[in-house]
């Protein structure tokens, strides 16, 4: 018996893998159809996470990160290769909305990626690439720092954050969502499902942008958020839960074989 599951989140197309281990938040109806192995849908999440190690206190300010304390920050600190041509637009449409809007990317593990990934930007959204900034790569540290210092994370579609999102859920940054109908756009609003906090999915691009704006554009309404998701992030870590449904299913299983 062979499974797999999400570190690619697609199916492998091999006839010798049983099954794909996922969960009920992270597929559809129509799932079955998107894999050649048997779909398994857990309950719970389909990953124990530990909570990040985050310290006491971020030394640095918008500062030293060449940020200025009167932008409204839009972080999406995703790989360069999840950046689908559709998802300019959205880019676009938020800061043209907000004049005082930055969007913050971090560049690529190779140089190129970021080469190309700005021409693109030349060609789709030329009048807004002055306000999109490409941050170097940095330390963990750096980069949770970084992070305590945005408005609002902007996750990516139709391919989604995963660890991104884990990771700014334990410091309580609100992050925009639009699920797709597949596994790998459906992680971050799997968090949200497993937290009961549905403020930040949409429903659609436009629905996308307004949400992002409100959250950018309005320091209350952003604190709001924040405090849910601090009230409620700690479910997504730790969950022994998550261990004894993989256990039940093995066990099933291999009874089954």
């Amino acid at each position: 018996m062979q499974c797999t599951t999400w570190g690619h989140p697609v199916t492998t197309g091999i006839r010798h893998i049983d099954y794909f281990i996922s969960t009920v938040d992270l597929e559809t109806a129509a799932s079955e159809e998107h894999y050649t192995e048997q779909l398994i849908r857990l309950p719970s999440q389909i990953t124990f996470y530990y909570k990040p190690d985050l310290p006491p206190a971020f030394p640095k300010t918008r500062h030293d990160f060449n940020l200025a304390e009167s932008d409204h920050l839009y972080i999406c600190p995703q790989a360069l290769f999840k950046f689908h041509p559709d998802f300019d637009e959205i880019l676009a449409h938020i800061l043209t909305r907000d004049s005082q809007g930055l969007v913050i990317l971090v560049e690529g593990f190779h140089q190129h990626w970021t080469e190309l990934l700005k021409r693109r930007f030349q060609q789709t959204i030329p009048t807004v690439i002055e306000r999109i900034r490409f941050l170097p790569r940095m330390t963990l540290s750096d980069y949770f720092n970084l992070l305590s210092l945005v408005d609002v994370m902007l996750d990516p579609f139709p391919f989604c954050g995963g660890n991104t999102s884990y990771e700014a859920f334990a410091l309580g940054i609100p992050i925009v969502t639009l699920p797709t109908s597949l596994l790998r756009g459906r992680f971050t609003y799997a968090c949200y499902r497993q937290m009961e906090i549905m403020d930040c999915v949409a429903d659609n691009p436009q629905h996308y942008v307004d949400i992002a704006l409100k959250l950018g554009t309005d320091p209350s309404y952003r604190e709001l958020i924040q405090q849910k998701i601090l009230a409620q992030h700690q479910v997504l870590y730790e969950d022994i839960r998550v261990v004894r449904e993989l256990e039940q299913f093995f066990l099933i299983a291999r009874k089954n074989a």
